[in-house]
């Protein structure tokens, strides 16, 4: 599957015994159209004065408070892994935290560098957009 939206082209023989190279018949490739990546971000600012993380994708743009971003963190620092119950209390959070960094993770995700030292979680590109659409 190509990730850019072009085509992909998969050749189907048909074999009746796949052990057997004479029974390949030779048939035209089938042609499925891949639709692009549009889960992926195109800009990522930390706003830090205004208190905000800025992401905006291609059709889309949201502004996520900082404090109640980093009360969303999935990690298993933040939630028990067992249970799904929440151990960071989101009212913990200090009101002025800050991204300190941001670093990209493969092609999906981003781990934040927090002022309040953590570090740990991921928010994908996927929890992003279920966040701006208010999905926890």
């Amino acid at each position: 599957m190509d990730r850019a939206g072009l085509e992909v082209v998969r050749r189907r023989p048909e074999l009746p015994y796949p052990g057997d190279p004479a029974s390949f018949q030779q048939s035209p490739p089938t042609t499925t159209r891949v639709s692009p990546l549009t889960d992926v971000p195109t800009n990522l600012q930390a706003l830090n004065e205004q208190g905000l993380l800025l992401v905006e994708w291609a059709e889309a743009r949201h502004e996520f408070n900082l404090q109640a971003l980093r009360g969303q963190c999935q990690c298993a620092q933040c939630v028990n892994e067992w249970t799904g119950e929440r151990i960071l209390d989101p009212a913990s959070v200090p009101q002025d935290i800050k991204i300190e960094s941001m670093e990209l993770v493969g092609s999906y995700a981003i781990r934040v560098r927090w002022s309040d030292g953590h570090n740990s979680g991921l928010f994908t590109w996927k929890r992003l957009q279920e966040l701006a659409a208010g999905i926890d």
